[in-house]
């Protein structure tokens, strides 16, 4: 992917993510999601940021699937954590 945003620490990543989430520019901010999850997986940021992220689309895997570069490490990442979140809460009353 060509991207002209120059990040360059993972607080960069997540700023540019949060904008463009911001902007509805879901495709950009997974960009830059995935890029964080790759330097740190763990990081409670990130995954706040990629919960943002989940929220905010009704197609989370078709904006991580099929991309340039699909193979790449943080596009996996994205399609593994979008899998393993559930698509709503459990109803206690249920």
């Amino acid at each position: 992917m060509v991207d002209h945003c120059s990040p360059h620490s993972i607080q960069d990543q997540l700023a540019i993510a949060h904008l463009a989430i911001k902007d509805g520019d879901l495709g950009h901010a997974a960009f830059h999601i995935a890029a964080a999850l790759v330097v740190d997986p763990a990081n409670a940021e990130v995954l706040a940021v990629f919960d943002a992220w989940l929220s905010a689309t009704d197609n989370s895997l078709g904006l991580v699937s099929k991309r340039e570069d699909e193979r790449w490490v943080g596009w996996i990442a994205m399609q593994a954590r979008t899998h393993a979140r559930p698509r709503f809460e459990l109803d206690p009353a249920r």
